[in-house]
């Protein structure tokens, strides 16, 4: 929250650079907020839905008020805190959920990964989180595969929000699979913290009272791993032949490859290098990518 000194500060030279422009020509100020301190102007105009000569006006304004400077094919707010000052008096106004809709629409049949993650994100702030679920669900995917840990686990904060928001119940499948992508994406940043076993124990509890197999044997697994990183192969191994059992009983390859990578890898940290080849055997005929895990389980 912008202090209300700088919040009135903030707001008259806004409201002195945009005198003058049509209701619908100032709005775009807060469209401008919605995208960010810094924001493409060709992204910027297709969001306001305005002509060229409406967003020269608006351009020439807040570059005249010395509001926001242009960087390149962007422009950025000289201030993050006259960003905010936009924010805040947008919502007390009620249109910050609207702008959000508009930069979400102008990013609509986008299948550029960070095109998705944005409007994802917008279509979250709009209060639109069903509508958010599939694209923060890709973003996640994106950020992983990237090998962007942190990023990844942004977007899945925003997707366990997404889910909680929707007002689905507790044991709905993907908030639970959504929550255990989170806790996964923690340990990857090596913060594996105390309370995440507690918070792991409530989702395979509420994944096996659900009915949720799937789920049940990637929670199973999540917990195998940290105890194998921990070296605990006694607590770790009962708990990985569960979730790569529950994952073959599903049919479900990635969890199935997943389950029997970790599998293999404790069996063999425990010495038994003859179960570690069944399994990344049996783990390569079901995910189909027995090149790789062949490849593995020969190295044992």
């Amino acid at each position: 929250v912008v202090p209300d000194d700088l919040h009135s500060m903030w707001a008259e030279r806004f409201d002195a650079a945009t005198r003058g422009l049509a209701a619908g020509v100032a709005r775009a100020v807060e469209i401008a907020a919605a995208l960010g301190v810094e924001f493409e102007r060709g992204l910027w105009a297709r969001a306001t839905g305005l002509g060229e000569q409406e967003m020269a006006a608006v351009t020439e304004a807040l570059l005249e008020g010395c509001l926001v400077v242009p960087v390149d094919e962007r422009l950025r707010f000289v201030h993050g805190m006259a960003r905010d000052s936009v924010e805040q008096a947008a919502r007390a106004a009620g249109r910050w959920a609207a702008a959000h809709t508009d930069c979400a629409a102008a990013l609509h049949g986008s299948t550029v990964p960070a095109d998705v993650e944005r409007r994802g994100l917008h279509l979250l702030a709009s209060g639109a989180p069903a509508a958010a679920i599939d694209d923060l669900l890709a973003a996640v995917k994106w950020r992983r595969a990237s090998g962007e840990p942190r990023e990844a686990l942004r977007a899945a904060d925003a997707l366990v929000v997404a889910h909680e928001q929707t007002g689905t119940e507790e044991a709905n499948e993907g908030l639970l699979a959504a929550r255990l992508d989170r806790l996964e994406l923690v340990r990857n940043l090596r913060r594996d913290r105390p309370e995440d076993a507690e918070a792991l124990d409530a989702l395979l509890q509420s994944a096996q009272e659900a009915g949720h197999l799937r789920v049940a044997a990637l929670v199973r697994c999540e917990i195998g791993r940290r105890l194998r990183d921990r070296g605990d192969l006694d607590g770790a191994l009962p708990s990985l032949r569960e979730a790569f059992a529950g994952a073959e009983e599903v049919d479900d390859d990635v969890a199935v490859l997943g389950a029997g990578l970790a599998l293999g890898w404790a069996m063999a940290m425990a010495g038994d290098h003859k179960d570690a080849r069944r399994i990344f055997r049996r783990s390569a005929a079901a995910g189909g990518r027995s090149g790789d895990l062949l490849g593995m389980a020969r190295a044992y």
